[in-house]
């Protein structure tokens, strides 16, 4: 009868606790390709090997499939050019973002924000809760806005009012009661609406994050102009997507049954 022979499995080679592997290896499990690889030695991205055993045999690090992979994604989702992406890297073979790189367009981001505030103040005006109430707005209303940050009430010397946006907001809620349409746009429907724009809000933050403060690129203008016309750039671009999605998703759903 004969001997069926099995292959030996292969011994990993390991040094100092870590698993050593060969380039096609690396290759083969991070899904990059050999000469891809090595351009990402040549610009810093990649370490060279961990161990050589000969002139045409070379180990490295296994952890670095990892950071192969963050690459790419950065690549993919950021459209970083390489230079930037290992800068923005710990060293090797880590695969996460370098803490002060981040905190540092954190920090940026919240300079921002005055400058947010200043180009997106409403007109002064200034709504008291006793006249909501006296128009019919339910207490358990405002009472729910207050509960979940959309609106901030502000105690004077003559009672409770709300101010800024919070106003312009009651105002329509009072607007929509007068037309009679309370029941169908209870002022419960914007805590749902604010939810969805909160949602925008984080991806037009972090679009403005990877393309100005991570991209690399010399800015034509001052960070400040460049926020400037970013909020004007996507004020249109919003309302022009909400009202050319509108219709098409309605007949969608209308088909559905839905």
């Amino acid at each position: 009868m004969a001997t069926v022979q099995r292959d030996k499995p292969r011994r990993k080679r390991v040094r100092d606790g870590i698993e050593l592997i060969k380039m096609a290896e690396l290759s083969k499990r991070s899904g990059v390709s050999a000469p891809t690889l090595k351009h990402f030695m040549r610009e810093g991205l990649l370490p060279e090997p961990e161990l050589r055993t000969s002139r045409n045999m070379a180990y490295y690090d296994a952890r670095l499939v990892e950071r192969i992979a963050m690459i790419r994604q950065l690549q993919a989702e950021r459209f970083l050019p390489l230079r930037v992406i290992a800068n923005l890297l710990e060293p090797a073979p880590s695969a996460k973002i370098r803490v002060d790189v981040d905190q540092h367009n954190r920090n940026v981001l919240g300079e921002l924000a005055p400058l947010v505030s200043e180009l997106r103040a409403p007109k002064v005006g200034w709504i008291a809760r006793d006249h909501l109430l006296r128009e019919g707005v339910a207490a358990a209303e405002l009472n729910e806005l207050e509960a979940t940050g959309i609106i901030e009430p502000q105690r004077t010397t003559d009672g409770i009012i709300y101010s800024g946006v919070d106003a312009q907001l009651l105002e329509v809620m009072l607007a929509v009661r007068q037309v009679g349409l309370h029941d169908v746009f209870p002022a419960g429907l914007v805590v749902p609406l604010a939810a969805a724009v909160r949602q925008l809000i984080e991806a037009e933050i972090d679009i403005f994050r990877r393309r100005v403060l991570e991209s690399g690129a010399e800015l034509p203008l001052p960070l400040h102009d460049v926020v400037r016309h970013a909020l004007g750039f996507s004020d249109q671009v919003v309302m022009l997507l909400r009202n050319k999605l509108l219709v098409p998703i309605l007949l969608q759903q209308a088909g559905a049954g839905i």
